[in-house]
């Protein structure tokens, strides 16, 4: 399998079916042999329903349903014991950042990178809705909190972008480390891949607010406390083991 997308979706019932016509079109134009999984974690909804009602056609569909509501970190982490993908692209279900971002990402990744990372940028599309004050200050937030708990990320300008692009390989060894189920699991991936010395680029992508959920101040607060769970396990040497 050349590709697997990985999409943690909790409670997107009114959109999964939306983003996954939208990546299936894109992949179908596409020579290489692609796979989709949907990670269901713990969703109230009709996410599963849904998304099973999709026909990949040529392009495999797995969706996974989860039990209760265990964290988008622990979903991504499913999602990559299941990818057979050589190269793994993991995206949040609202498809903030397009699809047709993909391409950017897989042109670095040639020239010799094991992870790309999306550094979100507004979209100039004037028909676009735009991300909120909120969403641009809870970004702003987040990045600088990565920088506090986890130095060694002081170069990373977009810690908690949801487009990331995996060789496959490194996706499964760092993803096997991840102790973080909550969302500053993808903090601890990016150290995790410093530490192992694995070459990290940034790329620009453009970024659309759309209609996703607002993160409530608890939510920061439990990410939070995952980034110093982090630091915690670097300190007392669980990931030397």
């Amino acid at each position: 399998m050349d590709f697997t997308v990985v999409i943690p979706a909790h409670n997107e019932g009114q959109r999964i079916q939306e983003t996954l016509s939208d990546v299936l079109l894109f992949f179908r134009n596409r020579r290489h042999s692609t796979e989709i999984i949907v990670v269901d974690d713990g969703s109230r909804d009709d996410t599963v329903a849904r998304a099973r009602l999709v026909e990949g056609g040529p392009i495999p569909i797995k969706v996974l349903k989860g039990g209760r509501h265990q964290g988008k970190g622990n979903a991504v982490r499913r999602g990559i014991a299941h990818a057979q993908g050589d190269r793994i692209l993991v995206t949040n279900a609202d498809l903030s950042v397009p699809i047709s971002q993909l391409p950017r990402l897989e042109e670095v990744m040639e020239a010799g990178s094991s992870i790309v990372v999306g550094v979100r940028v507004s979209s100039q599309d004037t028909k676009a809705p735009a991300p909120s004050t909120w969403s641009r200050l809870t970004a702003l937030a987040g990045n600088v909190l990565t920088r506090v708990a986890a130095p060694p990320l002081w170069d990373i300008r977009d810690s908690r972008c949801g487009f990331r692009l995996f060789r496959g390989d490194v996706a499964r060894t760092l993803f096997g480390q991840q102790t973080v189920d909550g969302f500053g699991y993808d903090v601890e991936i990016l150290y995790l891949a410093q530490r192992r010395g694995y070459r990290i680029t940034q790329v620009d992508v453009e970024w659309y607010s759309g209609t996703g959920r607002r993160a409530g101040l608890l939510h920061h607060l439990i990410t939070a406390l995952e980034l110093v769970q982090v630091r915690v396990n670097s300190a007392t040497g669980k990931y030397d083991e």
